[in-house]
Protein backbone atom coordinates (compact mmCIF):
# COMPACT_ATOMS: atom_id res chain seq x y z
CA UNK A 1 0.00 0.00 0.00
CA UNK A 2 2.52 2.20 0.41
CA UNK A 3 3.74 2.13 -3.21
CA UNK A 4 2.59 5.20 -5.00
CA UNK A 5 0.23 5.33 -7.87
CA UNK A 6 -1.42 7.84 -10.25
CA UNK A 7 -5.02 7.65 -9.64
CA UNK A 8 -5.58 6.51 -13.80
CA UNK A 9 -3.30 3.81 -12.64
CA UNK A 10 -4.99 2.81 -9.79
CA UNK A 11 -8.24 3.06 -11.38
CA UNK A 12 -7.30 0.97 -14.66
CA UNK A 13 -5.92 -1.90 -12.50
CA UNK A 14 -8.97 -2.05 -10.04
CA UNK A 15 -11.84 -1.63 -13.07
CA UNK A 16 -9.47 -4.69 -14.17
CA UNK A 17 -9.69 -6.48 -10.96
CA UNK A 18 -13.30 -5.68 -10.06
CA UNK A 19 -14.00 -7.23 -13.60
CA UNK A 20 -12.28 -10.45 -12.99
CA UNK A 21 -13.66 -10.86 -9.73
CA UNK A 22 -17.20 -10.74 -11.17
CA UNK A 23 -16.03 -13.28 -13.85
CA UNK A 24 -14.86 -15.85 -11.30
CA UNK A 25 -17.38 -15.23 -8.82
CA UNK A 26 -20.39 -15.40 -11.01
CA UNK A 27 -18.93 -18.96 -12.25
CA UNK A 28 -18.20 -20.13 -8.37
CA UNK A 29 -21.75 -18.89 -7.14
CA UNK A 30 -23.40 -21.46 -9.67
CA UNK A 31 -21.42 -24.48 -7.64
CA UNK A 32 -22.68 -23.08 -4.38
CA UNK A 33 -26.01 -22.12 -5.17
CA UNK A 34 -28.23 -22.57 -2.49
CA UNK A 35 -31.50 -23.28 -4.32
CA UNK A 36 -30.30 -25.33 -6.92
CA UNK A 37 -26.96 -26.87 -5.09
CA UNK A 38 -26.76 -26.51 -1.59
CA UNK A 39 -30.43 -27.01 -1.53
CA UNK A 40 -30.00 -30.42 -3.56
CA UNK A 41 -27.89 -31.92 -0.96
CA UNK A 42 -30.15 -30.78 1.64
CA UNK A 43 -33.18 -32.53 0.72
CA UNK A 44 -31.36 -35.73 -0.59
CA UNK A 45 -29.43 -36.04 2.98
CA UNK A 46 -32.63 -35.16 5.00
CA UNK A 47 -35.86 -35.38 2.64
CA UNK A 48 -36.66 -32.09 5.16
CA UNK A 49 -38.31 -28.85 2.40
CA UNK A 50 -38.17 -26.96 6.21
CA UNK A 51 -34.49 -27.65 6.41
CA UNK A 52 -34.42 -25.95 2.51
CA UNK A 53 -36.28 -23.14 3.75
CA UNK A 54 -33.75 -22.65 6.42
CA UNK A 55 -30.71 -22.74 3.99
CA UNK A 56 -32.65 -19.69 1.83
CA UNK A 57 -33.03 -18.04 5.55
CA UNK A 58 -29.12 -17.90 6.27
CA UNK A 59 -27.99 -17.13 2.29
CA UNK A 60 -30.48 -14.30 2.69
CA UNK A 61 -30.65 -13.05 6.16
CA UNK A 62 -26.75 -13.79 7.29
CA UNK A 63 -26.02 -11.94 4.46
CA UNK A 64 -28.02 -9.04 5.19
CA UNK A 65 -28.89 -8.78 8.86
CA UNK A 66 -25.12 -7.39 9.88
CA UNK A 67 -24.33 -4.51 6.96
CA UNK A 68 -25.60 -1.38 8.56
CA UNK A 69 -23.33 -2.32 12.00
CA UNK A 70 -20.58 -2.87 8.97
CA UNK A 71 -21.52 0.85 8.03
CA UNK A 72 -21.48 2.33 11.40
CA UNK A 73 -18.48 0.40 11.86
CA UNK A 74 -16.08 1.39 9.09
CA UNK A 75 -17.50 4.06 6.79
CA UNK A 76 -15.23 6.92 8.99
CA UNK A 77 -12.29 5.04 7.81
CA UNK A 78 -10.46 5.68 4.72
CA UNK A 79 -8.99 2.28 4.10
CA UNK A 80 -10.95 -0.90 4.12
CA UNK A 81 -8.49 -3.11 2.57
CA UNK A 82 -7.19 -4.60 5.97
CA UNK A 83 -10.98 -5.47 6.45
CA UNK A 84 -11.54 -7.08 3.61
CA UNK A 85 -8.89 -9.11 4.03
CA UNK A 86 -10.02 -10.73 7.33
CA UNK A 87 -13.04 -11.19 6.06
CA UNK A 88 -11.19 -13.03 3.25
CA UNK A 89 -10.10 -15.50 5.99
CA UNK A 90 -12.46 -16.23 8.38
CA UNK A 91 -14.64 -17.56 4.84
CA UNK A 92 -11.84 -19.39 3.67
CA UNK A 93 -12.16 -21.06 7.44
CA UNK A 94 -15.85 -21.22 7.01
CA UNK A 95 -15.93 -23.09 3.54
CA UNK A 96 -13.57 -25.82 4.90
CA UNK A 97 -15.87 -26.63 7.50
CA UNK A 98 -18.43 -26.97 5.17
CA UNK A 99 -16.28 -29.31 3.12
CA UNK A 100 -15.25 -31.61 5.80
CA UNK A 101 -19.18 -31.95 7.35
CA UNK A 102 -20.51 -33.32 3.90
CA UNK A 103 -19.02 -36.80 4.11
CA UNK A 104 -20.55 -37.37 7.87
CA UNK A 105 -23.99 -35.89 6.71
CA UNK A 106 -23.66 -38.95 3.85
CA UNK A 107 -23.11 -41.01 7.19
CA UNK A 108 -26.01 -39.61 8.81
CA UNK A 109 -24.49 -37.63 11.73
CA UNK A 110 -26.81 -34.64 12.70
CA UNK A 111 -23.93 -32.94 14.51
CA UNK A 112 -22.33 -32.65 10.97
CA UNK A 113 -25.82 -30.51 10.05
CA UNK A 114 -25.66 -28.27 12.48
CA UNK A 115 -21.44 -27.96 11.68
CA UNK A 116 -23.00 -27.26 8.17
CA UNK A 117 -25.39 -24.77 8.58
CA UNK A 118 -23.14 -22.83 11.39
CA UNK A 119 -20.41 -22.27 9.03
CA UNK A 120 -22.42 -22.02 5.83
CA UNK A 121 -23.89 -18.47 8.54
CA UNK A 122 -20.66 -17.55 8.62
CA UNK A 123 -19.97 -17.67 5.36
CA UNK A 124 -23.15 -15.80 4.56
CA UNK A 125 -22.38 -12.95 7.40
CA UNK A 126 -18.80 -12.16 5.19
CA UNK A 127 -20.44 -12.23 1.85
CA UNK A 128 -22.70 -9.33 2.93
CA UNK A 129 -19.94 -7.47 4.67
CA UNK A 130 -18.03 -7.68 1.60
CA UNK A 131 -20.84 -6.40 -0.85
CA UNK A 132 -21.64 -3.83 0.68
CA UNK A 133 -17.78 -2.39 0.98
CA UNK A 134 -17.61 -3.47 -2.94
CA UNK A 135 -20.70 -1.11 -3.42
CA UNK A 136 -18.96 1.61 -2.09
CA UNK A 137 -15.92 0.47 -4.02
CA UNK A 138 -17.82 0.90 -7.33
CA UNK A 139 -19.50 4.22 -6.57
CA UNK A 140 -15.56 5.80 -5.74
CA UNK A 141 -14.05 4.00 -8.78
CA UNK A 142 -16.24 3.74 -11.83
CA UNK A 143 -18.36 7.32 -13.40
CA UNK A 144 -22.26 6.92 -12.97
CA UNK A 145 -22.72 6.86 -16.44
CA UNK A 146 -20.58 3.69 -16.60
CA UNK A 147 -22.28 1.95 -13.68
CA UNK A 148 -24.51 -0.31 -15.72
CA UNK A 149 -21.82 -1.05 -17.98
CA UNK A 150 -19.11 -2.33 -15.32
CA UNK A 151 -21.93 -5.10 -13.96
CA UNK A 152 -23.00 -5.75 -16.93
CA UNK A 153 -19.52 -6.90 -18.90
CA UNK A 154 -18.55 -9.02 -15.40
CA UNK A 155 -22.38 -10.27 -15.19
CA UNK A 156 -22.21 -11.01 -19.21
CA UNK A 157 -18.72 -12.68 -19.47
CA UNK A 158 -19.01 -14.57 -16.14
CA UNK A 159 -22.90 -15.90 -17.17
CA UNK A 160 -21.54 -16.98 -20.74
CA UNK A 161 -18.31 -19.38 -18.68
CA UNK A 162 -20.76 -20.32 -15.67
CA UNK A 163 -22.90 -21.58 -18.65
CA UNK A 164 -20.17 -23.82 -20.01
CA UNK A 165 -19.06 -24.87 -16.56
CA UNK A 166 -22.57 -26.11 -15.69
CA UNK A 167 -23.37 -27.93 -19.05
CA UNK A 168 -19.88 -30.11 -18.77
CA UNK A 169 -19.43 -29.83 -15.21
CA UNK A 170 -22.05 -29.63 -12.51
CA UNK A 171 -24.98 -30.98 -14.95
CA UNK A 172 -23.13 -34.60 -15.56
CA UNK A 173 -22.31 -34.51 -11.77
CA UNK A 174 -26.15 -33.91 -11.20
CA UNK A 175 -26.94 -36.78 -13.56
CA UNK A 176 -24.53 -39.17 -11.54
CA UNK A 177 -26.76 -38.15 -8.56
CA UNK A 178 -30.23 -38.51 -10.48
CA UNK A 179 -28.74 -42.18 -11.58
CA UNK A 180 -28.49 -42.94 -8.08
CA UNK A 181 -31.24 -41.94 -6.92
CA UNK A 182 -33.36 -43.74 -9.28
CA UNK A 183 -31.42 -47.20 -8.31
CA UNK A 184 -32.74 -46.24 -5.01
CA UNK A 185 -36.34 -45.13 -6.15
CA UNK A 186 -37.12 -48.59 -8.15
CA UNK A 187 -40.02 -50.16 -6.99
CA UNK A 188 -39.58 -53.78 -4.82
CA UNK A 189 -41.81 -54.98 -7.71
CA UNK A 190 -39.29 -54.13 -10.31
CA UNK A 191 -36.65 -55.50 -7.96
CA UNK A 192 -38.32 -59.05 -7.77
CA UNK A 193 -38.49 -58.79 -11.39
CA UNK A 194 -35.31 -58.53 -12.18
CA UNK A 195 -34.63 -61.92 -10.03
CA UNK A 196 -33.24 -60.26 -6.65
CA UNK A 197 -34.54 -59.83 -3.79
CA UNK A 198 -36.20 -56.75 -2.68
CA UNK A 199 -34.35 -54.88 -0.04
CA UNK A 200 -34.56 -51.35 2.05
CA UNK A 201 -32.47 -49.87 -0.81
CA UNK A 202 -34.75 -50.94 -3.19
CA UNK A 203 -38.10 -49.81 -1.96
CA UNK A 204 -39.89 -46.97 -3.06
CA UNK A 205 -39.02 -44.53 -0.76
CA UNK A 206 -39.14 -40.01 -0.94
CA UNK A 207 -36.14 -38.29 -1.85
CA UNK A 208 -33.78 -37.82 0.88
CA UNK A 209 -34.70 -40.94 3.01
CA UNK A 210 -31.56 -43.07 1.33
CA UNK A 211 -31.26 -46.27 3.33
CA UNK A 212 -27.81 -47.38 1.78
CA UNK A 213 -24.56 -45.65 3.24
CA UNK A 214 -22.58 -46.32 -0.09
CA UNK A 215 -25.68 -44.10 -2.27
CA UNK A 216 -25.37 -41.34 0.67
CA UNK A 217 -21.89 -41.63 0.43
CA UNK A 218 -21.68 -41.37 -3.33
CA UNK A 219 -23.87 -38.43 -3.87
CA UNK A 220 -22.34 -36.94 -0.69
CA UNK A 221 -19.13 -37.30 -2.94
CA UNK A 222 -20.59 -35.45 -5.73
CA UNK A 223 -21.93 -32.66 -3.97
CA UNK A 224 -18.72 -31.96 -2.26
CA UNK A 225 -17.33 -31.56 -5.62
CA UNK A 226 -19.25 -29.43 -6.68
CA UNK A 227 -18.71 -27.31 -3.53
CA UNK A 228 -14.82 -27.69 -3.71
CA UNK A 229 -14.45 -26.13 -6.97
CA UNK A 230 -17.07 -23.51 -6.28
CA UNK A 231 -15.54 -22.46 -2.83
CA UNK A 232 -11.79 -22.68 -4.38
CA UNK A 233 -13.24 -19.99 -7.45
CA UNK A 234 -15.19 -17.85 -4.75
CA UNK A 235 -11.83 -17.74 -2.77
CA UNK A 236 -9.82 -16.64 -5.76
CA UNK A 237 -12.02 -14.36 -6.74
CA UNK A 238 -12.29 -12.49 -3.26
CA UNK A 239 -8.60 -12.77 -3.73
CA UNK A 240 -8.39 -10.75 -6.74
CA UNK A 241 -10.49 -8.03 -4.93
CA UNK A 242 -7.84 -7.94 -1.89
CA UNK A 243 -5.17 -6.59 -4.27
CA UNK A 244 -6.89 -3.76 -4.93
CA UNK A 245 -5.08 -0.40 -4.15
CA UNK A 246 -6.63 2.20 -2.13
CA UNK A 247 -6.31 5.92 -1.83
CA UNK A 248 -7.85 8.51 0.35
CA UNK A 249 -11.51 8.88 -0.73
CA UNK A 250 -14.64 10.73 0.56
CA UNK A 251 -15.45 9.35 4.35
CA UNK A 252 -17.48 10.08 7.44
CA UNK A 253 -16.13 12.46 9.90
CA UNK A 254 -16.23 10.03 12.92
CA UNK A 255 -17.49 7.03 13.44
CA UNK A 256 -21.35 6.55 14.47
CA UNK A 257 -22.97 4.21 16.57
CA UNK A 258 -25.68 1.70 15.21
CA UNK A 259 -28.49 3.43 16.89
CA UNK A 260 -26.92 6.91 15.39
CA UNK A 261 -26.95 4.71 11.67
CA UNK A 262 -30.43 3.70 12.57
CA UNK A 263 -31.87 7.25 13.31
CA UNK A 264 -30.58 8.84 9.97
CA UNK A 265 -31.48 5.67 7.99
CA UNK A 266 -34.93 6.19 9.53
CA UNK A 267 -34.49 10.17 8.60
CA UNK A 268 -33.69 9.62 4.61
CA UNK A 269 -36.88 7.21 4.94
CA UNK A 270 -39.03 10.32 6.25
CA UNK A 271 -37.31 12.89 4.15
CA UNK A 272 -36.55 10.92 0.87
CA UNK A 273 -39.55 9.99 -1.58
CA UNK A 274 -37.17 7.94 -3.55
CA UNK A 275 -35.66 6.12 -0.65
CA UNK A 276 -38.92 5.47 0.96
CA UNK A 277 -40.38 4.11 -2.64
CA UNK A 278 -36.44 1.75 -2.61
CA UNK A 279 -37.60 0.61 0.48
CA UNK A 280 -41.13 -0.66 -0.61
CA UNK A 281 -39.65 -2.26 -3.70
CA UNK A 282 -37.12 -4.09 -1.57
CA UNK A 283 -39.46 -5.54 0.33
CA UNK A 284 -41.59 -6.71 -3.10
CA UNK A 285 -38.54 -7.97 -3.60
CA UNK A 286 -38.12 -10.31 -0.68
CA UNK A 287 -41.78 -11.77 -1.72
CA UNK A 288 -40.95 -12.51 -5.47
CA UNK A 289 -37.47 -13.97 -4.49
CA UNK A 290 -39.76 -17.10 -3.01
CA UNK A 291 -40.31 -18.03 -6.55
CA UNK A 292 -36.84 -19.06 -6.52
CA UNK A 293 -37.00 -21.26 -3.66
CA UNK A 294 -39.90 -22.94 -4.47
CA UNK A 295 -39.55 -23.18 -8.10
CA UNK A 296 -38.28 -27.01 -7.85
CA UNK A 297 -40.90 -28.16 -5.72
CA UNK A 298 -43.72 -26.45 -8.06
CA UNK A 299 -42.08 -28.47 -10.88
CA UNK A 300 -42.12 -31.77 -8.83
CA UNK A 301 -45.83 -31.70 -7.84
CA UNK A 302 -47.51 -29.93 -10.47
CA UNK A 303 -45.34 -30.67 -13.82
CA UNK A 304 -46.26 -33.48 -15.60
CA UNK A 305 -43.34 -34.63 -16.98
CA UNK A 306 -43.38 -37.91 -18.60
CA UNK A 307 -39.91 -38.26 -20.88
CA UNK A 308 -38.49 -39.72 -17.63
CA UNK A 309 -39.58 -41.95 -14.85
CA UNK A 310 -37.87 -40.04 -12.32
CA UNK A 311 -39.67 -36.56 -13.44
CA UNK A 312 -38.38 -32.59 -13.20
CA UNK A 313 -35.49 -33.74 -10.74
CA UNK A 314 -33.95 -34.88 -13.75
CA UNK A 315 -33.90 -31.09 -15.53
CA UNK A 316 -31.55 -29.67 -12.51
CA UNK A 317 -28.72 -28.75 -14.90
CA UNK A 318 -30.70 -27.79 -17.53
CA UNK A 319 -32.56 -25.39 -14.95
CA UNK A 320 -29.43 -23.95 -13.62
CA UNK A 321 -28.35 -23.48 -17.70
CA UNK A 322 -31.44 -21.46 -18.19
CA UNK A 323 -31.29 -19.31 -15.31
CA UNK A 324 -27.48 -18.15 -16.23
CA UNK A 325 -28.31 -17.88 -20.05
CA UNK A 326 -31.21 -15.45 -18.99
CA UNK A 327 -29.22 -13.48 -16.62
CA UNK A 328 -26.50 -13.62 -19.34
CA UNK A 329 -27.74 -11.82 -22.29
CA UNK A 330 -30.33 -9.80 -20.14
CA UNK A 331 -27.06 -8.00 -18.33
CA UNK A 332 -25.92 -6.63 -21.41
CA UNK A 333 -29.67 -5.37 -21.88
CA UNK A 334 -30.02 -3.59 -18.74
CA UNK A 335 -26.55 -2.42 -18.52
CA UNK A 336 -27.66 -0.33 -21.39
CA UNK A 337 -31.03 0.41 -20.19
CA UNK A 338 -29.67 1.92 -16.89
CA UNK A 339 -26.61 3.74 -18.63
CA UNK A 340 -28.57 5.46 -21.46
CA UNK A 341 -32.18 5.75 -19.50
CA UNK A 342 -31.38 5.51 -15.84
CA UNK A 343 -32.41 3.10 -13.00
CA UNK A 344 -36.18 3.90 -12.73
CA UNK A 345 -36.61 2.62 -16.52
CA UNK A 346 -35.08 -0.33 -15.73
CA UNK A 347 -36.70 -1.40 -12.31
CA UNK A 348 -40.49 -0.71 -13.60
CA UNK A 349 -39.62 -3.16 -16.61
CA UNK A 350 -37.66 -5.13 -14.16
CA UNK A 351 -41.57 -5.61 -11.99
CA UNK A 352 -43.10 -6.70 -15.35
CA UNK A 353 -40.08 -9.78 -15.49
CA UNK A 354 -41.02 -10.78 -11.42
CA UNK A 355 -44.87 -10.88 -12.56
CA UNK A 356 -44.46 -12.83 -15.79
CA UNK A 357 -42.22 -15.50 -14.22
CA UNK A 358 -44.72 -16.84 -11.44
CA UNK A 359 -47.48 -16.45 -14.18
CA UNK A 360 -46.28 -18.75 -16.55
CA UNK A 361 -44.88 -20.97 -13.61
CA UNK A 362 -48.63 -21.40 -13.03
CA UNK A 363 -50.09 -22.26 -16.53
CA UNK A 364 -47.05 -24.48 -17.80
CA UNK A 365 -49.30 -27.98 -16.03
CA UNK A 366 -52.17 -26.70 -18.07
CA UNK A 367 -50.50 -27.12 -21.82
CA UNK A 368 -50.43 -29.97 -23.89
CA UNK A 369 -47.01 -31.92 -24.63
CA UNK A 370 -47.08 -30.39 -28.07
CA UNK A 371 -43.85 -31.46 -29.13
CA UNK A 372 -40.60 -33.75 -28.11
CA UNK A 373 -37.12 -32.39 -28.67
CA UNK A 374 -34.27 -33.96 -27.10
CA UNK A 375 -31.79 -31.31 -25.11
CA UNK A 376 -28.07 -32.23 -26.64
CA UNK A 377 -25.66 -33.82 -24.24
CA UNK A 378 -28.08 -34.35 -21.69
CA UNK A 379 -31.46 -36.77 -21.18
CA UNK A 380 -33.82 -33.86 -21.11
CA UNK A 381 -36.54 -34.06 -23.50
CA UNK A 382 -38.42 -30.78 -24.10
CA UNK A 383 -42.20 -30.67 -24.08
CA UNK A 384 -44.74 -27.71 -24.35
CA UNK A 385 -44.79 -27.66 -20.40
CA UNK A 386 -41.11 -28.01 -19.52
CA UNK A 387 -40.60 -24.85 -22.27
CA UNK A 388 -42.82 -22.56 -20.51
CA UNK A 389 -41.85 -23.95 -17.27
CA UNK A 390 -37.92 -23.00 -17.99
CA UNK A 391 -39.18 -19.56 -19.51
CA UNK A 392 -40.90 -18.87 -16.11
CA UNK A 393 -37.63 -19.70 -14.72
CA UNK A 394 -35.64 -17.38 -17.16
CA UNK A 395 -38.15 -14.37 -16.47
CA UNK A 396 -37.16 -14.94 -12.86
CA UNK A 397 -33.48 -14.58 -13.74
CA UNK A 398 -34.10 -11.78 -16.19
CA UNK A 399 -35.89 -9.77 -13.16
CA UNK A 400 -33.45 -10.93 -10.58
CA UNK A 401 -30.29 -9.59 -13.09
CA UNK A 402 -32.34 -6.09 -13.75
CA UNK A 403 -33.08 -5.71 -9.79
CA UNK A 404 -29.31 -5.38 -9.06
CA UNK A 405 -28.08 -3.94 -12.16
CA UNK A 406 -30.76 -1.04 -11.81
CA UNK A 407 -30.84 -1.44 -7.60
CA UNK A 408 -27.02 -0.95 -7.61
CA UNK A 409 -26.63 2.30 -9.80
CA UNK A 410 -30.07 3.45 -7.98
CA UNK A 411 -27.86 3.09 -4.70
CA UNK A 412 -24.54 4.13 -5.48
CA UNK A 413 -26.25 7.49 -7.46
CA UNK A 414 -28.39 8.73 -4.97
CA UNK A 415 -26.46 7.75 -1.38
CA UNK A 416 -24.31 10.81 -0.05
CA UNK A 417 -20.55 9.17 -0.50
CA UNK A 418 -19.24 9.73 2.75
CA UNK A 419 -22.38 8.03 3.90
CA UNK A 420 -22.66 5.47 1.15
CA UNK A 421 -22.23 1.91 3.34
CA UNK A 422 -24.91 2.64 5.62
CA UNK A 423 -27.42 4.42 2.84
CA UNK A 424 -26.99 0.83 1.17
CA UNK A 425 -26.45 -1.07 4.56
CA UNK A 426 -30.09 0.31 6.39
CA UNK A 427 -32.00 -1.37 3.51
CA UNK A 428 -30.89 -4.51 3.79
CA UNK A 429 -30.43 -4.73 7.68
CA UNK A 430 -33.88 -3.23 7.66
CA UNK A 431 -35.36 -5.69 4.89
CA UNK A 432 -33.49 -8.76 6.83
CA UNK A 433 -36.07 -10.22 8.50
CA UNK A 434 -38.15 -10.62 5.75
CA UNK A 435 -35.72 -13.61 4.76
CA UNK A 436 -37.98 -15.40 7.17
CA UNK A 437 -40.39 -15.17 4.54
CA UNK A 438 -39.38 -18.86 2.88
CA UNK A 439 -40.74 -20.75 5.96
CA UNK A 440 -44.04 -18.67 6.08
CA UNK A 441 -43.98 -19.58 2.15
CA UNK A 442 -43.47 -23.37 3.34
CA UNK A 443 -46.03 -22.89 5.62
CA UNK A 444 -48.35 -21.37 2.93
CA UNK A 445 -47.90 -24.07 0.54
CA UNK A 446 -48.78 -27.12 2.65
CA UNK A 447 -51.75 -25.53 3.83
CA UNK A 448 -53.09 -23.74 1.10
CA UNK A 449 -51.00 -25.56 -1.74
CA UNK A 450 -48.24 -24.19 -4.28
CA UNK A 451 -50.63 -22.81 -6.66
CA UNK A 452 -51.74 -20.29 -4.10
CA UNK A 453 -48.19 -19.67 -3.29
CA UNK A 454 -47.29 -18.60 -6.69
CA UNK A 455 -50.35 -16.24 -6.97
CA UNK A 456 -49.19 -14.29 -4.19
CA UNK A 457 -45.40 -14.02 -5.50
CA UNK A 458 -47.51 -12.57 -8.85
CA UNK A 459 -49.13 -10.05 -6.43
CA UNK A 460 -45.22 -9.28 -5.42
CA UNK A 461 -43.77 -8.60 -8.74
CA UNK A 462 -47.67 -6.27 -9.31
CA UNK A 463 -45.98 -4.36 -6.25
CA UNK A 464 -42.52 -4.37 -7.10
CA UNK A 465 -43.52 -2.63 -10.47
CA UNK A 466 -45.86 0.09 -8.83
CA UNK A 467 -43.24 1.05 -6.46
CA UNK A 468 -40.51 1.74 -9.27
CA UNK A 469 -43.28 3.45 -10.87
CA UNK A 470 -43.04 5.71 -7.83
CA UNK A 471 -39.37 6.67 -8.30
CA UNK A 472 -38.68 9.71 -10.01
CA UNK A 473 -37.37 9.58 -13.65
CA UNK A 474 -33.61 10.35 -14.01
CA UNK A 475 -31.15 10.61 -16.89
CA UNK A 476 -27.23 9.73 -16.04
CA UNK A 477 -24.69 12.30 -15.14
CA UNK A 478 -21.26 12.25 -14.70
CA UNK A 479 -20.14 13.16 -10.82
CA UNK A 480 -17.92 15.57 -9.84
CA UNK A 481 -14.29 14.71 -11.23
CA UNK A 482 -11.92 13.43 -8.31
CA UNK A 483 -9.56 10.75 -7.83
CA UNK A 484 -10.97 7.58 -8.01
CA UNK A 485 -10.70 5.31 -5.08
CA UNK A 486 -11.54 1.42 -4.37
CA UNK A 487 -12.07 -0.32 -1.08
CA UNK A 488 -11.56 -3.71 -1.54
CA UNK A 489 -14.31 -5.73 -1.37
Amino acid sequence: MAEQTTPSAVARRNYLLGTLEGIIGNVSWDFLHPELILAGLVITMTGSWWLVALLAIINKGGSLLPQLYVGSTLEHKERKRPFFVALLVVRVAAVTVMFLAIPAMAGGVWLAFGAFFAAYLVWCVCCGAADVIFLDMVGRLIPLRRVGTFFGTRELAGGVLALVAGWLIIQPILDSNQNILAHVDRPAAVVASEGAAPTAASESQPLGRIADPADRAAIGRNYLVLMVIGGVLSGLAMGLLALCREVAGPHAAHRATLVESLKRGYRWVCEDSNYRAYLWLRIAFRVTYLALAFFVPFGVERLKYTADPRGIAVVAGVMLASIKASRAVSSLIWARVVDRAGDRTCLVATGIFFTLGPLLMLAAPFLPGAFSLPVPLTKVVLDLPLCVYLLALMAEGTAIQGSIIGGNRFMIGKAPPEHRISYVGFLNTVTSPLTLLPALAALVAQTLGLTALFVGIAAGGVLFWYWALRLSPDRPTDPEPGPPVAAAG
